[in-house]
């Protein structure tokens, strides 16, 4: 016998805040899958999520402006008029993000975790600073995302508690970058918007990119310690034809930049043309004669 086939699933429900409607209010509905679906409620502070898989979800909330935030719903979908109280303050958490050797992470990615509802919150890490404010009480992870010259990770961050705004600092990896300049191997002028691609030992493409208007490039997005890459320039639209080469056995070290200098490009074959002629003389006159 087969098991029955599930079917979409809706929840509705009504947010209220000091025991009116919270208009406009936040809501999150995770499923136990994974899936997260996001919403408003309306004027009258009710919300509908359709289309989730059967199964269990776990509803949070915020009010509008992010001051109150409520305990964690769980109710199994298809559920219908769940009502959420938003009952607690939010408060805040801010992080400097730091190299080992001081250096500040100057532009990143990064998201601020509830370990207890599973909530998430995006950042952006600017000059080795970010923070979040609004958000619901709990033990937090930080997650910064590779960037150039920064490997990111997971941290822990702490509790937030309400209405205080928390503080914690965060050390993150350097990683390795790689720099050079792509020129013609003729003139030397450097070659703009040329492609290049740093490949893995095992044949994996790592990083591409393209070379600014004096043929320059920097690699490194989140990358470790290696050997044994190659990286690969095709010349971009300067050329007439495409053309490639390719430098191997590069080695990188975490915390430290590689220079590569000039990477030349051969070149290409040029077209001409011939200059026209009088059609006069190419072209054979009828004769006066009759």
């Amino acid at each position: 016998m087969s098991a029955p086939e599930s079917h979409p699933a809706a929840v509705t429900g009504l947010v209220e805040v000091e025991g009116e409607p919270a208009r406009y209010a936040r809501v999150q509905v995770r499923h136990e899958d994974g899936t997260v679906a996001d919403v408003r409620t309306d004027a009258l502070g009710g919300f509908v999520v359709a289309g989730i898989p059967t199964g269990s979800v776990t509803i949070t909330a915020h009010d509008a402006r992010r001051a109150w935030s409520g305990r964690p719903v769980p109710v199994d979908a298809d559920r219908h008029c769940v009502v959420v109280r938003l009952d607690t303050p939010t408060g805040g958490l801010a992080a400097g993000v730091r190299h080992p050797d001081g250096g500040v992470v100057p532009t990143a990615t990064a998201t601020f975790v509830n370990l207890d509802t599973h909530q998430r919150y995006p950042a952006v890490v600017h000059d080795g600073w970010c923070d979040a404010a609004g958000i619901t009480p709990g033990p937090y992870d930080l997650v910064v995302e590779p960037s150039y010259g920064s490997l990111g990770g997971t941290f822990g961050v702490g509790a937030v508690t309400a209405e205080h705004l928390g503080y914690a600092d965060v050390v993150v990896a350097r990683g390795a970058t790689l720099t050079g300049r792509v020129v013609d191997s003729v003139s030397a002028r450097g070659q703009l918007a040329a492609v290049v691609t740093l490949v893995g030992g095992d044949g994996t493409e790592l990083e591409r990119t393209r070379t600014d208007a004096a043929g320059r490039f920097l690699l490194g997005h989140g990358l470790p310690s290696s050997r044994e890459l190659t990286l690969v320039v095709t010349s971009g639209p300067e050329r007439h034809h495409v053309t490639r080469v390719a430098v191997a056995d590069v080695s990188v070290v975490e915390g430290r930049r590689l220079d590569l200098g000039a990477v030349g490009l051969a070149p290409t074959c040029v077209a001409s043309w011939a200059p026209r002629v009088r059609a006069a003389s190419v072209m054979k006159l009828p004769g006066a004669r009759v």
